[in-house]
């Protein structure tokens, strides 16, 4: 942003003592650098120190800091839309020690006007400030107004990025594992969970080829949409997504399948990137739209050959709640009852007799996220059944979408309008209720009270790319800082990582229909995404997890939840 530099360096903000307008809540940066640090006071000359909570697993009810530094503050005032001048300070801080910071981890810092806290900002807050000011509000008030809305104000909590569970590949179960299922307790091989997968097929008639299963739903003869986007929200791949509504046996039936994209460069053209840093989204997406290679063996003849294909019914014939089924198609379009959704996944394809942790079987692997209430009950004897899996919102949030003149007709905003009818064809799947809540945030429709809220079926509806959900949603007036905290945790953490799988929760405080539910919520989420100690480790996709650890997510979600530790891999 143009005035980033300024907001941090000119615009003095403060609350009763002063502030610190650097470093923020949510900045990267790692041990072993010495930290600058700045703010205002109202105080001519005042002595300022800065300090480093102790211990970084301390509780923060008993935390105790060190001092890392100090400095005088200017003695020249400056003054901005107020009687009151502000004095500018900095000092330079040490470098942290290791153990005071753990690399990967998140450090809690603040500094002080003799025994006076400061308070403290991020990001958003200076922008806040700074357009408060520009506008002509007093810089105390500004200062007030925007300063950190979380219950501690005066932390500043940092995250170093040099480390992620995910980089542990031997240990897979931090990528999208879906362990606990009765029959596969612990680590199993592969080729054990085949032949239930088998069943599963034979259960509902899986079409034995993509072929066929194109045949057998319509797609040869029905309306296709398509749209082909690169999803940073899951899986890392670029995804060629084709839907069909249709009737069978005079029953409602949406089908789909998605072919996935994103091999490795190099000539490798096997396996898959997940995101990987050599292989960038654009060129992931050229591989889907471009002219498609053939499937040979071991090794295809180009990398524009799907990794995969998965493909999903729902099925208005069978029983409530068992309608959504999943079928998975290898690169030379034949069933198979295995797909790696994560580098430990491939590892576990390519060693189907060792036993692993990585889930690669179907369809449980599937309801890892399409089914936060789901369950999978397998068989070699009887039906086996999945109940309450549902189809997922699209959403654009967390999507790309090629930007090279050759493909022009899958460019963003023809891809949106056709993503606003496989939205629509998502209502009528009788989805989870907060994706139908996602739905009608996601698309506007012009004021009308007396209208019922369609979404996407809307015809005059817009998708809205800053909704923020009802529960979510505070009146600034009655409580501005909860407001701001609510606004800050949903975009920062929610939106990006958590709420197109946590949709898929039938109900409860899973859903993350409120920020109340999400406080309510906060130990568990605490040991779930800093600790990786539970079965079901968050977020729980390879890419997710790469993306959440590299970005200021945590310190959002730790301050805003008051989740202690360093919250380190």
């Amino acid at each position: 942003m143009k005035h980033s530099r300024i907001v941090q360096l000119s615009i003095p903000l403060a609350l009763a003592a002063g502030c610190t307008t650097g470093p923020v809540t949510g900045q990267l940066g790692d041990p072993g650098v010495a930290l600058p640090f700045s703010g205002y006071t109202e105080a001519k000359g005042a002595l300022i120190t800065t300090h480093v909570l102790n211990n970084p697993g301390d509780s923060l009810a008993n935390a105790a800091f060190t001092k890392i530094g100090s400095g005088i503050g200017s003695v020249l005032p400056q003054q901005l839309n107020d009687p009151q001048p502000a004095y500018p300070w900095s000092v330079s801080a040490r470098a942290l020690t290791q153990t005071e910071w753990p690399p990967g981890g998140v450090v809690r810092l603040k500094a002080m006007r003799g025994t006076s806290d400061l308070a403290t900002f991020d990001a958003a807050g200076l922008s806040c400030a700074f357009s408060k000011v520009q506008a002509g509000m007093s810089w105390i008030t500004a200062g007030q107004a925007c300063s950190s809305p979380y219950p501690n104000p005066s932390l500043i909590t940092m995250v170093s990025a040099s480390t992620d569970p995910s980089h542990d590949v031997t240990s897979p179960s931090y990528l999208g594992i879906r362990s606990g299922l009765p029959a596969y307790p612990g680590l199993v091989r592969p080729d054990d969970r085949e032949p239930t997968s088998a069943h599963y097929y034979d259960t509902f008639a899986a079409s034995l080829t993509l072929t066929q299963f194109k045949s057998d739903y319509g797609f040869t003869t029905g309306n296709v949409i398509r749209a082909v986007y690169y999803n940073h929200g899951d899986l890392g791949l670029a995804r060629d997504m084709n839907c069909v509504a249709t009737t069978i046996n005079s029953k409602a039936v949406t089908a789909c399948y998605v072919s996935n994209y994103g091999r490795q460069p190099g000539g490798k053209h096997a396996p898959a990137g997940f995101g990987a840093d050599d292989l960038d989204p654009q060129t992931a997406l050229g591989q889907a739209l471009g002219v498609q290679g053939i499937a040979t063996l071991p090794f295809p003849s180009s990398a524009n050959v799907p990794i995969a294909t998965v493909a999903m019914v729902y099925n208005a014939a069978l029983p409530a709640g068992a309608r959504v089924q999943f079928v998975v198609y290898d690169a030379q379009g034949n069933r198979t009852t295995e797909a790696a959704l994560d580098h430990g996944g491939l590892v576990a394809l390519g060693a189907p007799q060792t036993p692993t942790t990585a889930n690669i079987a179907v369809p449980d692997n599937c309801l890892t996220c399409h089914g936060g209430s789901s369950s999978y009950t397998p068989s070699l004897n009887g039906p086996s059944v999945v109940s309450n899996a549902h189809f997922l919102a699209f959403d654009p949030a967390g999507f790309e979408f090629v930007t090279s003149p050759s493909y022009a007709a899958f460019a963003k905003d023809p891809t949106m309008s056709k993503l606003k009818v496989l939205n629509a064809m998502v209502w009528d799947t009788q989805p989870a209720p907060a994706t139908l809540a996602l739905l009608k945030g996601m698309y506007l429709a012009p004021p009308n009270p007396q209208a019922i809220n369609l979404g996407p079926k809307d015809p005059a509806s817009v998708y809205n790319p800053t909704f923020l959900p009802a529960g979510w949603t505070f009146d600034p007036a009655v409580d501005e800082k909860k407001s701001r905290a609510a606004r800050q945790v949903y975009n920062e953490v929610v939106k990006p990582y958590c709420r197109t799988c946590h949709s898929s929760h039938d109900a409860g405080l899973l859903d993350f229909l409120s920020y109340d539910s999400f406080l309510t919520n906060s130990y568990s989420i605490g040991t779930m995404v800093c600790a990786q100690a539970s079965t079901y480790p968050m977020p729980q996709a390879e890419q997710t997890q790469v993306r959440f650890w590299s970005g200021p997510a945590r310190a959002h979600l730790m301050s805003a939840l008051s989740i202690p530790g360093t919250c380190k891999p």
